[in-house]
């Protein structure tokens, strides 16, 4: 089992402490991350253990699924890297809204038999509510549970090999990112009291508060991964952006691929 720590920049105080964990699953295809019923795991998953936290939470926010942060994901989980998105350290460039998200990052010898939401929240027997304190990894936990944090949009991809981690042949990989990001120092994971007690504005659903107009799913289709929107992003593959790329470098002589 391998791990990786989270880190803050001074300069991002809203940045995430990220982090990473190994575990093993089972064989089993891997979904696309736009099937309905990965989707729906996910995001059932998550929600189950936030709606069970003990002690109970009065401000836990219900969450939904992202595209984008599910697009942001997936190009990240296709790079087969035990380490973390390094455009999630930049404020507002990760993601259209959120200037700051939160990423797991799961691996094991195949998919399929353990969830990573569940692996991950495993790491709450290591974790103190009180103190704050934990006693071995537990990143991955206080995301999961992150009060604050209402959107969510995961990849799984299978990988010839992991870099960093070189036993990994043939692995799976699942990344879920997070927005608003999660684990901000010296902070709770959310409010001790009854729950949604302190969410009066919101419907109260299994514990959990909901909001229609903040639960609604937007797709952000101008934007791609990971450095923003339009024709500059990193992962902008719109055919429009490509031939005008072309026909800059034959007309004009500028190397927009370097």
């Amino acid at each position: 089992m391998a791990m990786l720590t989270g880190f803050h920049r001074p300069w991002a105080p809203l940045l995430a402490a990220f982090s990473l964990y190994c575990g093993l699953g089972g064989a089993a295809d891997i979904p696309k991350n736009t099937d309905p019923a990965f989707i729906k795991q996910y995001v059932d998953e998550h929600n189950a253990f936030r709606a069970s936290v003990s002690p109970a939470s009065s401000n836990m926010l219900y969450m939904t699924w992202d595209p984008a942060l599910a697009r942001l994901a997936n190009v990240w989980a296709k790079k087969c890297k035990l380490s973390h998105n390094p455009y999630l350290a930049y404020p507002n460039k990760p993601h259209p809204t959120f200037p700051a998200v939160g990423e797991n990052i799961w691996i094991g010898s195949s998919y399929g038999v353990q969830s990573p939401v569940v692996g991950w929240h495993s790491e709450v027997q290591y974790y103190t509510y009180e103190t704050r304190k934990c006693t071995d990894m537990c990143g991955h936990y206080t995301q999961v549970v992150w009060a604050d944090s209402y959107k969510v949009g995961c990849a799984a991809r299978q990988c010839p090999e992991i870099e960093g981690y070189p036993r990994a042949k043939n692995w799976a990989i699942v990344v879920c990112n997070y927005g608003p990001a999660g684990n901000l120092m010296r902070q709770f994971p959310y409010k001790e009291g009854n729950p949604c007690s302190a969410c009066p504005e919101d419907t109260c659903v299994n514990n959990l508060c909901k909001n229609d107009v903040r639960d609604t799913v937007k797709n952000y289709p101008s934007w791609s991964p990971i450095l923003g929107s339009g024709c500059f992003s990193a992962q902008s593959y719109n055919p429009l952006c490509i031939i005008v790329f072309v026909l800059m470098t034959l007309n004009f002589g500028i190397n927009l691929f370097c």
